[in-house]
């Protein structure tokens, strides 16, 4: 894994991770967000007005996560803790 962020480690951050798989249906690329200064159903009223859309995955209906897909149906995830809760 490799973090992309400032060196005292402060927000935002990325994290890389190497999978396995090569790609065959889902993007090789997945961005994992948190709510910043909201709450994190806040964020997800905003994802979806601006476009965003509920994806099935194959995650399990107890997910502490939704999965979304932009307009361009490039899947993402936001993640049920805020970046305030960590």
């Amino acid at each position: 894994m490799i973090t992309i962020a400032a060196s005292d480690r402060s927000w935002p951050m990325i994290d890389v991770v190497a999978v396995p798989e090569g790609k065959v249906i889902e993007n090789r690329l997945h961005f994992d967000l948190r709510a910043d200064g909201v709450s994190t159903a806040e964020e997800l009223d905003r994802l979806l007005t601006l476009g965003a859309r509920r994806v099935d995955v194959g995650q399990p209906s107890d997910a502490s996560w939704v999965v979304l897909a932009d307009p361009e149906g490039n899947e993402f995830c936001l993640l049920s803790r805020p970046v305030q809760e960590l």
